[in-house]
């Protein structure tokens, strides 16, 4: 049986310019979505980044973040399923 699937996202959290992370993590292959989530101090950023659930991007955002010199301080992925976010809709 096939199941609906839903959406992963990944939170990373990067040091740098947030215009500059935001515009590469916006140029990944298969992202849907790029949300700034918070801030510390003056050029630490977190960012959401929405993807399909059989995409892993860990490695494209690592290679990025080398590239533009935007070290990673932080990254971890949260998957979500069609019957979570129907659960969550119907409590």
């Amino acid at each position: 049986e096939k199941r609906a699937q839903g959406h992963q996202s990944l939170f990373v959290k990067m040091k740098g310019l947030r215009e500059k992370i935001h515009e590469l993590l916006l140029d990944i292959p298969h992202a849907k979505e790029v949300r700034h989530t918070d801030t510390e101090g003056v050029d630490i950023f977190g960012f959401e980044i929405v993807v399909d659930v059989e995409e892993d991007i860990r490695e494209l955002v690592f290679r990025r973040a080398v590239t533009h010199n935007a070290p990673i301080l932080e990254m971890r992925i949260e998957r979500v399923s069609l019957e979570d976010v129907f659960r969550q809709l119907t409590r």
